[in-house]
């Protein structure tokens, strides 16, 4: 009897944690949002970034923007442990990165980082997620409709400041109060205002001055949100700092003097501006009316089997590997393999799984094994030409790149391995690779001296000057100097 019981109350836990595992996958025109939080959740947050796109659109360029290039994944998990389980690091609540062939998106739903200061305002893990969604989604956003360059308390500011749209009834609302924010300008001291102008670095490591301690990101972030909050409550002040971008964009020397010409006063000065608004403790939140636009969207749901579950896993886990979570993420796509041998992703991922980790025999052998089941799928492709002999490997890629338009990795492999002997026809691939990519420093660059090798002068000074400034590591920085210094003195 008392193993009955035991056995029972097992099979019982083992259903539980089933059902406590289901995920879904909603579509929209530019997004799949897939995890095992809540479906009503999935659906709310597709919704809310299409809408959040069709806005940015119309603030950034004044009309609606053609699809991403690729639909992009956007992965909300329900607790910690589904999070750690794709992303291993238990002081983030989310992460943003990219390959050349596409950006991912990781959200933990439930993580509470809000810290309300508002009275009566409950603390929103929702609110939160949906943040640092929006948050990233701007600087994924302008990056591919640029690309773009700016200051990193513009960057940061910019993106924290969009973060707050809200959408109902047509109306469209920024400006609301960034509780994790505002917590750093209300308890802490503020940094001079001159060093978060001057900010050229990406705060998380700063090579000039070392790394920066978690206090100092916080108050930049904090400090940066909160003078883009006051720049952008007035449209004389919002004119003045297009003006301001658009004379560091030309001219990268003076900051200072370039910043009193735009705005009439000084850092310090601006500094003492924006801490009276604060003071006064009355954001202006702006209102924009939408009605005219279609912001609506149609999202397509479904319940993913455990085959599709287990895949998704490692497709974003993939992004992240370490050396150590090689061998997991190989052992269980090959087991994915083997339960489905017509499947052709899971030999796709092992083939760049081992191609990353320098085992070319293997991924050509993965390579292999996919194109015999799709001789015309772009990544496979893609693959097959970057694992098998060198001599084929231009045409490979030419009918990846034939096969699929939008397949960044493919244009940019070919551009690539043309680079030595540069033509219009490999500039164009270097190009539709940085327009179909998020990926903002390997494919600028390659750009950039493909421009100057076909004596594209003006065009490369307007792509490198901006990163040779503001580029977010010195390496990256400097591989953009390097390249300007060929252009000839005129």
């Amino acid at each position: 009897m008392l193993k009955a019981v035991c056995a029972f109350i097992a099979g019982a836990a083992a259903m539980i944690a089933t059902a406590a595992a289901q995920w879904h996958e909603v579509k929209t025109e530019n997004f799949t949002v897939l995890g095992d939080a809540d479906v009503d959740k999935l659906e709310e947050m597709a919704v809310e970034l299409e809408q959040f796109r069709v806005f940015l659109g119309i603030i950034h360029a004044g009309k609606l923007m053609p699809p991403e290039p690729v639909n992009v994944p956007v992965y909300i998990l329900k607790d910690e442990r589904s999070y750690l389980e794709i992303y291993d690091n238990e002081h983030s609540g989310g992460v943003y990165t990219n390959r050349i062939e596409t950006p991912i998106f990781i959200v933990n739903a439930e993580r509470d980082g809000t810290n309300s200061l508002v009275r009566g305002q409950r603390r929103d893990r929702t609110r939160q997620s949906r943040h640092f969604l929006k948050h990233e989604y701007v600087h994924h956003f302008l990056y591919i409709n640029g690309p773009d360059y700016y200051p990193m308390w513009y960057s940061e500011g910019m993106a924290d400041y969009y973060s707050s749209f809200t959408y109902q009834g047509g109306i469209a609302q920024v400006g609301e109060l960034i509780s994790m924010r505002a917590s750093w300008l209300m308890y802490d001291d503020l940094l001079d205002w001159d060093r978060v102008f001057l900010s050229k670095n990406y705060w998380r490591r700063d090579e000039d001055n070392g790394p920066l301690t978690t206090r100092d990101v916080s108050r930049l972030y904090a400090q940066s949100w909160l003078a883009t909050q006051y720049l952008m409550s007035d449209q004389d002040r919002r004119a003045r700092l297009v003006d301001y971008l658009q004379r560091i964009q030309v001219d990268t020397e003076n900051y200072p003097e370039k910043f009193n010409e735009a705005f009439g006063v000084g850092m310090e000065e601006m500094g003492e501006e924006i801490e009276r608004y604060l003071s006064r403790n009355q954001l202006v939140v702006m209102s924009y009316n939408l009605s005219d636009y279609e912001v609506s969207a149609s999202p397509r749901s479904r319940r993913l089997d455990d085959w599709e579950e287990e895949m998704a896993v490692l497709y974003a886990k993939r992004f992240f590997a370490d050396d150590d979570a090689v061998a997991d993420i190989r052992d269980r796509l090959t087991a994915l393999s083997a339960q489905r041998p017509e499947a052709v992703r899971p030999l796709v991922e092992l083939g760049f799984l081992e191609r990353d980790a320098g085992n070319g025999d293997a991924a050509e052998r993965h390579a292999a094994r996919a194109y015999a089941l799709a001789p015309d799928d772009s990544m496979v492709l893609t693959l097959k030409a970057l694992t098998g002999p060198y001599r084929d490997r231009a045409q490979m890629l030419e009918s990846a790149r034939e096969a699929d338009p939008a397949n960044a990795l493919a244009h940019y492999e070919y551009a690539l391995r043309y680079q030595s002997s540069p033509s219009e026809a490999v500039l164009d691939a270097a190009i539709d690779a940085m327009y179909g990519s998020a990926e903002n420093e390997t494919l600028p660059l390659l750009v950039g001296k493909l421009l100057i090798d076909l004596e594209y002068y003006d065009d490369a000074r307007a792509l490198l000057v901006p990163i040779s400034v503001w580029g977010k590591t010195r390496s990256m920085r400097r591989a953009a100097e390097i390249q300007l210094e060929r252009i000839p003195a005129t």
